[in-house]
């Protein structure tokens, strides 16, 4: 089976995940997964076509400019595709009138080269029914093609993402990666 480049280069890193972890399975498992920018209220990364973000604030028109040109850049190197990741983890769920119209805007722009999106959600409470709903709403103000997944399980979302990049390896080294990463900088 031939591998596009988007593909190959996401089986090339998740397998780099494997082979740099003592043992994938373990929670305990340290973070593989660096970030390319961290502000206060927010870290970005990527892992071969994939792109991250770990939000601790709402949204703010820097942090949704910044995600953009991460993804942007990937779209770029990756034309067959890039996958999105976000994670928020900020003490209250809010967003701003501009906010909206900058991740609608973006959205818009950058949909023709997102693969697939997942959107990893605190596991339970308050907060995170907020968070769903918030995501909801701001999906449905624009009907999108992109496969999407709202999880609170890192090892859900490293499967849909590992699926929808038939990228033939294993999620768990990504998820366990995701699990870190994500909990390295919740708030």
């Amino acid at each position: 089976m031939l591998l596009g480049k988007a593909t190959y280069a996401t089986w090339l890193a998740y397998g780099k995940l494997a082979e740099s972890m003592d043992d994938a399975h373990s929670p305990s498992s340290r973070s593989v997964i660096e970030p390319s920018m961290e502000r206060p209220g927010y870290v970005i990364a990527s892992v071969g076509n994939l792109a991250i973000a770990v939000t601790r604030q709402p949204p703010s028109l820097e942090s949704i400019r910044e995600f953009t040109s991460c993804v942007d850049a990937l779209c770029t190197q990756f034309p067959d595709g890039v996958a999105v990741l976000i994670a928020p983890r900020g003490p209250r769920p809010s967003l701003t009138p501009e906010a909206g119209r900058a991740i609608v805007s973006s959205w818009r722009r950058l949909e023709p080269c997102i693969s697939c999106s997942v959107v990893l959600f605190r596991s339970s409470g308050f907060v995170s029914a907020i968070q769903r709903s918030l995501t909801t709403a701001l999906l449905g103000m624009h009907q999108s093609s992109v496969p999407l997944k709202a999880s609170a399980n890192p090892f859900e979302a490293a499967d849909f993402i590992v699926r929808h990049e038939a990228s033939h390896a294993p999620a768990g080294p990504l998820g366990v990666a995701l699990q870190a990463f994500v909990r390295r900088y919740e708030s």
